[in-house]
């Protein structure tokens, strides 16, 4: 029996499970999610002692954790 769909570079009969979860919006609510975890992470890091240096460089990565895009 032959698998068919995107892998087989076909349209699927149906969607996948990631259009699904994006079609119900759990994309979303997980991205926004991910931004207010991350905005609290920031705050943590911004309370305790750190060196500038290092508290900057750990900061400039915190984006590329949740916006794959960039």
């Amino acid at each position: 029996m032959a698998v068919e769909g995107r892998c087989a570079g076909r349209p699927a009969p149906y969607p996948t499970s990631a259009e699904l979860v994006e079609e119900a919006g759990g994309r979303s609510a997980t991205l926004a999610e991910a931004h207010l975890q991350m905005d609290s992470t920031r705050r943590s890091l911004e309370s305790v002692p750190l060196a500038p240096a290092a508290l900057g460089e750990i900061l400039a990565l915190l984006p590329f954790l949740v916006d794959r895009t960039r």
